[in-house]
């Protein structure tokens, strides 16, 4: 927060990736792709599904920014006596919500497959980041 330099180069990082990533799920949401009837759910084997969740999990940016810049910044204003609580709150919470995450997706892949409701998720996506990035040029604006 004291290194202007880094500051502007993050938040105008992230606001060109927000940007970028939603001109991507519109576009998705306008592609011929998104309008075929004809979606094919297709088993996957094991060792693919293993790889798949690996690849996500160790090459996702959002979980490294999450990890040390949100939860490490909130469990660093806390004393070392209920740092352990936080950490055992995250843990928990964490599990919670990607199990049911999972759990959701899986139940409800055949609708959430459906072109219209693709669509629907693509435009809501991108609505979402493009919000996201104009919060932040206000706040690189405000500074």
């Amino acid at each position: 927060s004291h290194n202007a330099t880094l500051f502007n180069i993050l938040t105008w990082g992230g606001i060109i990736f927000l940007t970028v990533y939603g001109l991507m799920s519109m576009k998705s949401a306008f592609s011929q792709n998104s309008s075929s009837a004809d979606t094919v759910l297709k088993k996957k084997s094991a060792k693919i599904v293993f790889l798949t969740t690996l690849a996500v999990t160790f090459l996702n940016p959002h979980a490294y920014i999450d990890t040390v810049m949100v939860i490490g910044s909130v469990g660093g204003q806390y004393s070392d006596e209920v740092k352990v609580y936080f950490l055992i709150g995250c843990i928990l919470g964490s599990l919670t919500w990607f199990s049911c995450l999972a759990l959701g997706a899986a139940k409800l892949s055949k609708q959430l497959s459906r072109p219209k409701v693709k669509k629907t998720i693509d435009i809501i996506i991108a609505l979402v980041m493009w919000l996201v990035a104009w919060s932040l040029f206000n706040s690189w604006m405000a500074s």
